[in-house]
């Protein structure tokens, strides 16, 4: 999902798994912020010593499973399960996100760049139309 969303801040305590029943799960997200829409495109892992994450692929992923000891089958089988959630959730999900549309279109433009996402989803494509409404022209601060 870091990948996915141009997380760069993506370092290891923000990688959790879960082993049940002989499956392997992602933890629900936390920490998670696409630094890249702040221009920091680079991720704080490297995988197969690169940080760049349009070179990320399911080879990696398996590359990792053996590195770690976990299933390489069961990780890929989760890698592909997330990949395909997220590109069949976050168009519509990104509707209602209280951000401005650039950011919106941003976060959509990038997913078929990425080799993760043409490797679950070859030929996956997506339209960035989002429109700014009156409240969504600059971005919101918390706090």
């Amino acid at each position: 999902m870091n990948i996915l969303l141009g997380n760069g801040d993506a370092h290891l305590k923000n990688w959790s798994l879960v082993y049940r029943d002989d499956e392997i799960r992602l933890v629900p997200a936390y920490d998670v912020v696409p630094t890249f829409l702040f221009g920091d495109d680079t991720m704080a892992l490297e995988f197969g010593n690169k940080k760049r994450r349009e070179i990320m692929e399911l080879a990696m992923v398996e590359g990792a499973a053996k590195v770690t000891g976990a299933n390489p089958k069961g990780l890929l089988k989760e890698a592909r399960r997330t990949v395909d959630r997220a590109l069949d959730r976050w168009p519509a999900l990104l509707d209602d996100m209280p951000m401005p549309a650039a950011m919106k279109n941003r976060l959509l433009e990038r997913l078929p760049t990425l080799r993760l996402v043409q490797e679950v989803r070859p030929g996956f494509t997506v339209a960035a139309n989002h429109e700014d409404t009156e409240d969504e022209t600059t971005v919101p601060t918390f706090g």
